[in-house]
């Protein structure tokens, strides 16, 4: 791992830590035309009443955490050995003076 991505998780943790300093402190942000507070709805959260600068801190932190962890530790290359033959079918004739195209088919069931 390079001394970047150190830096980016470093930003990272900074970014999150604020984020939540923020949210703790609850500022709480009206809208300019109702002089409501507004509410952002969250996935797992519900809703909350928004201090967007903390969340921006927060989810930006988590972001850009996620982007440093998958340049650091990228996956492993997976070689393949692919083994086999092609018989002609039975009764037609082949054209042999093609070319092969491998696909990886979709997983049966996730759209």
């Amino acid at each position: 791992m390079d001394n970047s991505a150190y830096i980016i998780f470093a930003i990272a943790s900074l970014s999150i830590i604020l984020g939540f300093v923020a949210l703790l402190s609850q500022r709480i942000y009206l809208d300019a035309t109702t002089r409501e507070a507004t509410e952002v709805e969250v996935p797992f959260f519900g809703k909350i009443k928004s201090n967007y600068p903390a969340l921006v801190f927060a989810f930006l932190g988590i972001a850009l955490a996620g982007y440093a962890f998958q340049k650091a530790y990228p996956p492993p290359i997976e070689s393949w050995t692919l083994k086999g033959r092609f018989a002609q079918p039975e009764g037609k004739d082949v054209d042999v003076t093609g070319t092969l195209t491998l696909a990886q088919d979709p997983i049966v069931g996730i759209k």
